[in-house]
């Protein structure tokens, strides 16, 4: 019986926040188990070696190509034994061999890696914090086949912003979001971007001006969810003067064929 695998790697922990695990993955194959017995025939003047009986059994069995494609191995198992039906009556009637391999599908993959971050900034009398940031990944750096699966978050509470970006074999997505006070002021967005290209939005503003007698609101929202389009933008304005009746005006753009507008 011999085996011959490799494989080493390490955990790394920092102050309880961080911990990265890695495994080392160099060798192309690594034999797990390789077991073989023999059979010898003893007689008065010799002893013959039984390698192979005339009727055997062979058989193979290995995982199926998309799960050693996801995973970068291909388990195989092999054994060789006789033949039930060769008629000897006692326990391991000849030679037998078992062989359990594993074989790199990816040439590129020499490593497992998983990592794993939070850090936080607590807020008074709350459970949620000021400020934190969470990091978590797993995935195999330089392979060919991209496997990589990982999640961030970071968000302010005082900043009034947050960040999630996730990433897949197949995508990458980020969604921002903040909002902004400025005197009278009034702005707030949220935005996903999906593989750094595609662009998706909606915009809000609102804003309050006051001035000799004079109160105007005005307002926008600004929307865009499909890619080769352009943003749905509706806009309005109250004005209110001492003595005279309240004025208003809507806009509405690029949703209809023409550009539609309401006003009294």
């Amino acid at each position: 019986m011999r085996t011959s695998t490799s494989l080493d790697g390490g955990i790394q922990v920092k102050k309880g926040k961080e911990l990265k695990v890695f495994l080392n993955t160099p060798e192309e194959s690594m034999e797990i188990i390789n077991f073989s017995s023999k059979l010898y025939f003893t007689m008065v003047d010799e002893t013959e070696d039984i390698d192979v009986f005339q009727d055997h059994t062979e058989t193979r069995s290995c995982t199926r190509e998309e799960v050693s494609k996801i995973i970068g191995w291909q388990l195989c198992s092999e054994m060789l034994c006789p033949d039930s039906a060769s008629g000897l009556p006692f326990p391991f009637t000849g030679p037998l061999r078992v062989a359990v391999t594993l074989t790199k599908q990816d040439r590129g993959l020499q490593q497992y890696l998983v990592e794993a971050a939070y850090n936080y900034i607590p807020q008074e009398d709350s459970w949620i914090p000021n400020e934190a940031v969470l990091h978590f990944f797993i995935g195999t750096p330089k392979s060919n086949l991209k496997r990589d699966v990982g999640v961030d978050l970071n968000f302010s509470v005082l900043q009034k912003k947050f960040r999630i970006k996730f990433i897949q074999p197949k995508k990458k997505i980020e969604i921002d979001g903040k909002i902004e006070f400025l005197k009278n002021s009034r702005m707030g967005r949220l935005e996903l971007i999906v593989d750094d290209r595609d662009v998706y939005y909606i915009k809000g503003m609102t804003d309050l001006h006051i001035r000799s007698g004079e109160q105007r609101y005005m307002t926008q929202l600004e929307v865009k969810l499909i890619r080769q389009s352009s943003p749905i933008i509706l806009s309005g304005n109250i004005t209110k003067q001492l003595g005279k009746k309240i004025a208003f005006s809507v806009s509405l753009n690029n949703l209809l064929k023409d550009a539609a507008f309401l006003s009294g």
